[in-house]
């Protein structure tokens, strides 16, 4: 699991970093999906309701606050997982909340694992130890460059509130010079994460 975990956090620090307000680095035009075998998005109150600042995240059981900022999200089912994607375009940041079962896990252990995965990057740096932000959440940052860009990437594990084995990934990635803003308000939302009520 802690491999797939590795592998995880990895494809999306490339994935989030690789995209360039320039588009994609190809000679050939993005293709056109057919609408006949694009499947209808859910309706939003199947997964998540919106309460003002609130997220219910009924799928999951779990509630979470974010900040007054600009946020904008969506869900996401990819491969046959579930994520909540959240971004903040003013600072050009962009948060996953990510739902993992590791049954005999712990936040702290899985931070540690990955921290020394992270580290082992060539192209992340100045790889933080792994901190306690409190409410059983662990977390570290790394540093990179893409596309010419300083940016900071954050990968904290919080513990689900009411289902054991259960943790939330938030991973987040923002331009350096924006890090500090954004990183306070992911940290401050993720303090929020609640049962569900």
């Amino acid at each position: 699991m802690m491999r797939t975990l590795a592998v995880l956090f990895a494809v999306t620090l490339a994935a989030c970093g690789s995209a360039s307000s320039a588009g994609p680095k190809t000679s050939n035009p993005p293709l056109k999906p057919d609408p006949a075998t694009q499947p209808a998005p859910p309706a939003e109150d199947e997964d998540v309701a919106v309460d003002g600042f609130n997220l219910k995240v009924k799928k999951l059981g779990f509630q979470i606050t974010l900040t007054t900022a600009p946020w904008e999200g969506k869900t996401d089912r990819e491969n046959g997982g579930f994520r909540i994607v959240l971004s903040r375009p003013d600072l050009g940041g962009m948060l996953l909340l990510i739902p993992v079962r590791e049954e005999n896990g712990t936040a702290q252990a899985m931070a540690e694992a990955l921290r020394t995965k992270a580290s082992q990057q060539p192209d992340l740096t100045s790889v933080t130890p792994v901190a306690a932000e409190g409410k059983g959440r662990y977390a570290f940052t790394g540093d990179r460059v893409l596309d010419g860009k300083p940016m900071r990437s954050y990968l904290g594990i919080h513990p689900h509130p009411t289902l054991p084995g259960a943790f939330i990934f938030a991973i987040a990635h923002v331009p350096a010079d924006k890090a500090d803003a954004f990183l306070k308000d992911v940290r401050t939302s993720l303090d929020t994460i609640a049962p569900l009520q």
